[in-house]
């Protein structure tokens, strides 16, 4: 995991933001992380836009609140539109309920997830759609560790909606799981397009130990260069396509993959 990870989890009130908030924050916390939570809402308790901020870190904290978003989750357009200026150019991503409709920003990593939908259809409640985009998020992103979040479910929730909000978490993965992979089907059908790259100076390398494959670097390579290689059970760079952008490093939760210069391969 990178050193810091700064999130903002958004929507309305009643969507259960400031819950999804604390169980992200008791998620890092059982992965022995250094945490720091913040919630808005006052006024905005029912039906006015409001937000949680996460901030995780493997050292102790200095200043408590999120200053660049790393992670956006956004649930409900007003409050998608607050924030979406806060995220990283470049670096951040953006998990969004398929009820909000994106800005194109260039740069910006946007992945869309039907919680509300599924939840209603799936489990006939719409209040656990909280859990599952925060789940499709971990998925995604592996910002804490799937045991790490079913604990702090287990933990926060009430025990009569404790299964509920479980079984969320399953859907959660899966959907999250899903949108990775269509979104690489997606590029691959553009590979007609890519051509090998010339005049690079650094390249990034994988600590294969290090790396989870959790597909995170996969998903947000421009250039199609980061593919996995399921008979070795690893990710893998293609380095005729990869033009040493680093965004691959960025993007890593864990920290396995560094930029060193491609002269020192020898």
């Amino acid at each position: 995991m990178a050193p810091i990870r700064q999130v903002i989890v958004c929507g309305f009130g009643g969507q259960g933001i400031v819950l999804a908030g604390t169980i992200l924050g008791q998620a890092a916390f059982n992965d022995r992380k250094y945490i720091s939570s913040t919630n808005s809402y006052g006024s905005a308790a029912r039906g006015g836009a409001c937000r949680a901020e996460v901030v995780i870190s493997d050292k102790p904290i200095i200043f408590p609140y999120v200053i660049a978003v790393d992670m956006l989750i956004a649930m409900y357009q007003t409050a998608y539109n607050m924030y979406i200026e806060r995220v990283k150019p470049g670096e951040g991503v953006v998990i969004f309920d398929e009820c909000v409709i994106p800005k194109e920003m260039e740069g910006l990593e946007h992945i869309g997830i039907p919680a509300i939908e599924t939840a209603v259809r799936e489990l006939g409640d719409g209040t656990v759609a909280n859990v599952i985009i925060l789940s499709a998020a971990v998925n995604i992103t592996e910002v804490v560790s799937k045991e790490a979040l079913e604990s702090a479910i287990r933990e926060i929730v009430p025990e009569r909606l404790k299964q509920l909000n479980l079984k969320a978490m399953d859907i959660g993965y899966r959907l999250g799981r899903n949108k990775s992979n269509q979104i690489h089907e997606t590029l691959v059908g553009k590979s007609d397009r890519l051509t090998p790259v010339v005049g690079r100076t650094h390249i990034p390398v994988i600590n294969q130990e290090m790396c989870h494959i959790c597909d995170l670097c996969r998903l947000l390579c421009p250039d199609l260069a980061v593919t996995r290689n399921d008979n070795m059970n690893q990710i893998e760079i293609d380095y005729t396509y990869c033009k040493g952008c680093g965004i691959c490093t960025t993007v890593c939760p864990r920290g396995a993959i560094k930029m060193i210069l491609e002269d020192s391969l020898g």
